[in-house]
């Protein structure tokens, strides 16, 4: 994002709402580091904008009184205005305020959910486009930008080195979603140490002829950065993130020709990070060239059709790191009982299954196991595979009821990182990875390089 777009220093501005005279209100917009803060200084509490802060009280009839007055609703989305620059502030909630004298002078603060900068009016409650962009997702989906050649004389001693940054078309991974991945690249010049960088860039994109919600659009961005953080199991975050809306299009020349207009945003809701820190990892367990397209579809699915299973496994993706073993050895034997149940139910698998009052249920948590395991060829992977299925349904049993005995750490640490294994290389194979590659990543992965004596 450019530095013209950054609002750690307070913005002294107008919130613009029409035409009026009376419809330019004074506020300061500001990045506080945890959050964006819209302050709104009033003059009478009583009246616009004071009462859009006002504690209100509701009567027998079901409206809304400060006093004998209906409070007005603050609207939740506003344009900002401050030297020459706008910005839509989508999604506000009122924060709070503070009063010096009695109802009189005081300010207010709103927090909105997006900033949109540079918009040129405040319909951005819903839009019809999203991108977004973070680390590591060039080398996941390999669809480089730039290519370079270097030359060498005959010692090996480098010449010269030719580097040509060049747009490729985006790739539609599915139209109905208008789900795009959209491979790009800046470059920038250094001036005071007269260098040029080239930096590949890749977005995944959602674009939409009827505008949809932020959140409608942001489910299936977050989807596929979940399934990237699964592939290395290295938890990511946005770090750029832009808008459209066919209500702030741009005019093309002087013919009427449109075009749309992509706007930075701003956000802590989702966090869009902007410190730009790379954490690389060494090995994806499975990526891009791996699943395609139909593998990044049958994900969107199975985030519906296992819902319970997914959820729990992006959850243990993103946030790992800062969870306690027995907490994680919890939400892994939940996943793995998610996945069984999924595996049994949509194989029709009979011999798993038991009736007991009139209903299908899993003849117990460890045959559950071995249907995600031997469905699969899952259990090549280790050099024990029934052990696992005992040790894990021990550990998982013990930590649940408070009567079962608890496992100790190590054996509880080995069938949890096991575990993990399971459910990575099983999403894998629902994805359309091959099995051999997979196996031959482990000494690389994460979590497969620090258990290999388990591994077969």
């Amino acid at each position: 994002m450019s530095d013209k777009w950054q609002l750690t220093e307070p913005l002294i501005g107008y919130i613009i709402l029409g035409n009026g005279p009376d419809s330019e209100i004074p506020a300061v917009l500001r990045d506080t580091g945890k959050r964006i803060e819209l302050t709104v200084p009033f003059k009478d509490i009583r009246a616009i904008p004071g009462n859009w802060f006002v504690a209100s009280r509701e009567s027998v009839n079901g409206v809304l009184y400060f006093g004998n007055q209906i409070p007005d609703t603050m609207p939740h989305d506003f344009l900002f205005a401050c030297n020459g620059d706008s910005f839509a502030l989508a999604g506000c909630r009122v924060s709070g305020n503070t009063r010096s004298m009695g109802l009189g002078i005081g300010t207010g603060t709103a927090v909105p959910t997006y900033v949109v900068c540079g918009a040129r009016n405040s319909r951005y409650a819903e839009i019809n486009g999203l991108r977004t962009q973070w680390l590591d997702a060039v080398r996941w989906f390999n669809l480089p930008s730039m290519t370079y050649h270097v030359e060498q004389d005959e010692e090996g001693k480098c010449q010269g080195v030719e580097v040509c940054s060049k747009s490729i078309p985006p790739v539609l991974v599915d139209e109905k979603l208008g789900l795009s991945i959209r491979p790009n690249f800046n470059v920038t010049q250094l001036t005071k140490n007269d260098s040029v960088i080239s930096h590949q860039l890749v977005y995944i994109e959602t674009k939409t002829d009827v505008a949809k919600s932020w959140e409608e659009h942001l489910a299936t961005h977050r989807a596929i950065k979940d399934l990237i953080s699964i592939a290395d199991w290295n938890s990511r975050e946005f770090i750029d993130m832009s808008a459209m809306s066919t209500d702030d299009s741009e005019n093309i020349g002087g013919k009427g020709a449109v075009r749309d207009r992509w706007s930075p945003v701003v956000s802590y809701y989702p966090l869009v990070k902007r410190d730009n820190n790379e954490n690389f990892q060494n090995t994806f367990l499975f990526d891009y060239r791996d699943i395609g397209n139909a593998g990044i579809l049958k994900w969107l699915d199975l985030r519906k059709d296992c819902e319970q299973g997914m959820t729990s496994l992006s959850y243990l993706a993103r946030d790992h790191s800062h969870l306690a073993l027995e907490t994680m050895s919890m939400l892994v034997g939940t996943t793995l009982e998610c996945v069984g149940w999924y595996i049994v139910q949509s194989k029709h698998l009979e011999k798993w299954i038991k009736k007991s009052h009139g209903k299908e249920q899993p003849s117990s948590y460890q045959d559950m196991l071995k249907a995600i395991i031997e469905k699969n060829g899952i259990g090549d992977f280790f050099k024990n595979s029934l052990l696992w299925t005992k040790t894990m349904r021990d550990v998982y049993i013990g930590n649940k009821h408070a009567d079962a005995h608890s496992s100790d750490f190590q054996t509880t640490y080995e069938a949890t990182m096991q575990s993990l294994v399971v459910l990575r290389v099983w999403l894998g194979l629902q994805l359309g990875a091959d099995i051999v590659n997979m196996k031959n990543r482990l000494a690389s992965d994460a979590i497969g390089k620090h258990i290999p004596h388990l591994l077969a």
